[in-house]
């Protein structure tokens, strides 16, 4: 070969390599990333906030629950009485006052308490017990009496005083007595005689009664149980 004739040009080099300072610099990159994205995650998982509506945050309900407390009840005690007939110790004549008042009020007991009032004195003899019908006045004319049953009531004392020149009125309330409670329907005058008066209590049933007396003023009242 001459000279002048030329060589052949050489061959292009090879291209480079890849730069491993680069591929350590994405390495790196990337790991930041990954690490970035796992704490935007679990940020804030350590403690929950409550959930907030309008009126405020949301509290949750409590799964236990307490059984409300039973309603109380009231047990009235056993009724004292019994249906057979009570009379006052002693003469019926030996004790005499005027009536002064009739009255009687419905009890939570469970019974309802008729009360005869008199003056100041001595408590009259007295006499319950039940008792049938039908009851007359002086003129014969019939004394109905409301009730299933009929409770009469003998009490030495008088409505009206007739020691005096006039006759002086100590019981100036109605003869009859509407009263229409459990046990009692009404209270009647049947006859004021000779210092002697009856009065008869109609009773809603065979009713066990009980009678007592009190003082300051003198009085005899009878329970009967509803």
């Amino acid at each position: 070969m001459t000279e002048d004739q030329a060589s052949p040009p050489s061959p292009p080099p090879p291209p480079a390599g890849p730069s491993y300072v680069l591929f350590g610099l994405l390495g790196v990159i990337v790991g930041l990333a990954i690490v970035v994205a796992i704490l935007l995650v679990t940020a804030g998982d350590d403690e929950a906030a409550p959930a907030t509506t309008a009126s405020g945050p949301t509290v949750a309900a409590s799964s236990s629950t307490s059984d409300p407390p039973p309603a109380s009840t009231t047990t009235l005690a056993a009724f004292p009485g019994d249906t057979g007939n009570e009379v006052a110790a002693g003469d019926p004549f030996g004790s005499f006052n005027f009536l002064d008042d009739v009255r009687y009020q419905q009890r939570e007991q469970g019974f309802t308490r008729v009360v005869f009032d008199f003056e100041e004195g001595d408590i009259p003899w007295w006499s319950v017990g039940y008792t049938t019908g039908p009851f007359t006045a002086i003129s014969d004319e019939p004394i109905p009496v409301a009730g299933a049953e009929l409770l009469r009531v003998v009490l030495s004392a008088s409505g009206h005083d007739l020691s005096g020149a006039e006759v002086r009125i100590v019981y100036d309330g109605p003869e009859r007595i509407e009263a229409n409670t459990r046990s009692v329907a009404e209270i009647v005058l049947i006859d004021d005689f000779e210092g002697v008066s009856t009065w008869v209590i109609g009773v809603t049933g065979m009713k066990p009664f009980l009678v007592g007396t009190l003082t300051d003023p003198p009085r005899v009242y009878i329970d009967i149980e509803n």
